[in-house]
């Protein structure tokens, strides 16, 4: 039987959780208002992102990585190289696949994009934050980065 203690562990839990949900969305919407490049669906910048960061990769990759159908990512990877930002070449071990890489094209938007949004937030937390609170901030984000780093890929 759960104690006195941890039913308000659990409530205290549940309310920070809540928050922090809203805080992030709420983060997340303005860092995207505030770039003013082409705009990029949510799920095509994720796979630029997941293109730069980690290399060429197949569409059924991407999809079990963002835990999406291969159907859809194919859909979100053909806009994609439509508009020149993955280019798809024969999978040196298997033709019949297909492997995306980012283009320049590619490189450089997400470049742009995250210079965009990382200047509006560090102009943010020098204008609106103390030292000492952005000092909280910094200390936060080895937290932060496990709580979002997943245990299955």
């Amino acid at each position: 039987m759960p104690t006195t203690s941890d039913v308000i562990e659990t409530a205290q839990n549940d309310e920070t959780a809540a928050e922090l949900r809203a805080v992030a969305g709420l983060l997340i919407r303005r860092m995207r208002e505030e770039s003013n490049s082409a705009e990029l669906t949510w799920s095509q910048g994720l796979v630029l992102s997941h293109l730069d960061r980690n290399g060429p990769a197949t569409v059924t990759e991407l999809a079990r990585v963002e835990r999406v159908r291969s159907q859809s990512m194919g859909a979100t990877v053909g806009v994609l190289e439509s508009r020149g930002l993955v280019v798809g070449e024969p999978d040196q071990a298997d033709g019949r696949r297909k492997v995306l890489r980012l283009s320049d094209e590619g490189r450089a938007m997400l470049k742009t994009q995250r210079r965009e949004r990382e200047g509006w937030l560090s102009a943010n937390l020098t204008d609106r934050l103390s030292a000492e609170e952005r000092d909280v901030v910094a200390r936060s984000l080895p937290l932060l980065r496990r709580l979002a780093e997943r245990d299955d890929v």
